[in-house]
This record gives structure tokens, C-alpha cells and sequence, in this order.
């Protein structure tokens, strides 16, 4: 909002942090994360 966004349009902004699948390597981590935007796709 400091940039001058408005609220309603960051409320729509959503970061996919990866689903908890105790990731330690770099693949994995990166496996978690479009495992969880696979996931976000699938519920629309």
C-alpha cells in the first residue's frame, strides 16, 4: 500500500510457500512449491 496499491487488489495476491514435506534439498523445496500451485489450480 505504500507503492500505492490498493488494499483490495493485495488481498488477491497469494505466494505459494511450498506444501510441508520436510524439503531440505534445492528439488525438493522446488517439488513442494509447484506441488502446492498444482494443488491452488485444482480448487478452481
Amino acid at each position: 500500500m505504500e507503492n500505492g496499491f490498493p488494499k483490495k487488489m493485495l488481498d488477491k495476491v497469494y505466494s505459494p510457500i511450498g506444501i510441508e514435506i520436510n524439503a531440505e534439498i534445492p528439488a525438493e523445496i522446488a517439488l513442494s512449491i509447484m506441488g502446492q500451485i498444482v494443488q491452488v489450480r485444482a480448487q478452481k
